[in-house]
């Protein structure tokens, strides 16, 4: 008896040793990557304990804030690339698939992307202008160092048209035109990063085949998008999984690729 309790314990210690090795990337590595959302205190080392759960669990990284138009260009006169470059060389160091977020987004915008210094809005062609320079300068600053870009983030609403937004009413409302211009530049300025299209929501039936409506409109204009993220805002019985199976699939046969889901605030996203 004594003899098999020692061989129980035994076994359940190497059980317990082999359980204990898994990991998360390791778990899905034929299937897709495990990525998490990281913040400058991750990246500096600050925050060591986050970091190296990351680099055990995780094999794809997306930046929280760093990477936003308010951190990368706060004036019209300064550009502040510390952050985000710290977050790409924290990816490159470790081997780490790395997401560029966001070029064109309504939020973390400065007021000046959009309005003179005496408050009157800039023409439609200086909008042109204003985003072709900042992909330009962003896009063509990380070219060839990061994996992917959100190109555009959240500018459809949830009843599939295009959202009111500082973007969209800059350009009259033609969201068309927003979208358009800003896959054409991220191409132009960091032609080998894949170019996503981000929204939550993406599961509402009327939303999910706005977005395709849009991926549609890019195609037959020969405009490049490689695949649609998806944020994850969802409960453990919300949305149903029906509809969340009908977005991948709805998706998937456009002939780009997703990335579900992506949950935000530095939580781990796949």
């Amino acid at each position: 008896m004594k003899r098999l309790s020692v061989v129980l314990v035994l076994f359940m210690m190497c059980a317990m040793a082999a359980s204990a090795q898994k990991t998360l990337k390791g778990a899905y590595a034929d299937a897709f990557k495990m990525g998490c959302a990281v913040n400058s205190s991750i990246v500096n080392g600050r925050d060591s304990r986050s970091a190296q759960i990351i680099l055990q669990q995780f094999n794809a990284v997306s930046p929280e804030n760093d990477m936003k138009a308010e951190v990368l260009h706060p004036s019209p006169d300064r550009w502040n690339f510390q952050a985000a470059d710290r977050y790409v060389q924290f990816a490159k160091d470790n081997g780490l698939w790395a997401l560029g977020h966001t070029l064109v987004w309504h939020n973390q915008t400065p007021d000046f992307f959009f309005n003179h210094a005496d408050g009157t809005p800039k023409s439609h062609d200086e909008m042109v202008e204003t985003m072709r320079s900042y992909i330009e300068t962003v896009a063509g600053h990380f070219s060839g160092k990061i994996d992917a870009w959100d190109v555009v983030n959240e500018i459809i609403d949830n009843d599939g048209s295009y959202r009111k937004t500082l973007w969209t009413n800059a350009f009259n409302g033609d969201g068309d035109e927003v979208v358009r211009l800003a896959f054409k530049f991220a191409h132009e300025y960091d032609p080998k990063a894949e170019l996503y299209y981000n929204d939550f929501n993406v599961w509402r039936p009327t939303k999910r085949d706005g977005i395709a409506r849009m991926v549609r409109m890019l195609q037959k204009e020969g405009i490049r998008i490689d695949g649609i993220g998806i944020q994850a805002h969802w409960g453990l019985n919300f949305p149903k999984n029906e509809y969340i199976t009908a977005a991948f699939d709805t998706f998937a046969a456009l002939g780009v690729k997703v990335m579900p889901p992506r949950l935000t605030h530095s939580q781990p996203w796949v």
